[in-house]
């Protein structure tokens, strides 16, 4: 015996593909949250290394950062995440934080749509 066919979307299909697409992105926080925090690791790493080496110029030479001082410490991609302070510009606590809080949100919505 085989279920008969419909022309209409069916509720469990539906469900079924928003949970997918829930799970992958719950899958895809945490590998950019295990990113972060490994990025954190070299930038606190490399800022250490500044900072034993005695790189830091003082605070009163113009256009001074300790980005700039950073520059060759870090890798291209990390470069690019730190503000000009130094300090990263988004956090692996900052991505862990918002999604706790933004998945439960989007999936009620999300389910109260379907």
């Amino acid at each position: 015996q085989a279920l008969p066919n419909t022309s209409r979307p069916v509720w469990l299909l539906s469900f079924m593909t928003v949970a997918m697409s829930f799970v992958f992105s719950a899958g895809a926080e945490y590998v950019l949250a295990n990113y972060l925090y490994r990025v954190e690791a070299r930038v606190e790493k490399a800022r250490a290394n500044v900072t034993k080496e005695g790189h830091a110029l003082p605070v009163s030479t113009p256009n001074w950062s300790p980005k700039k001082d950073m520059h060759g410490h870090v890798g291209r991609i990390d470069y690019m995440l730190l503000k000009a302070d130094g300090h990263l510009r988004i956090r692996d606590q900052h991505c862990d934080i918002l999604m706790r809080y933004l998945f439960p949100v989007a999936y009620s919505v999300a389910l109260g749509i379907l």
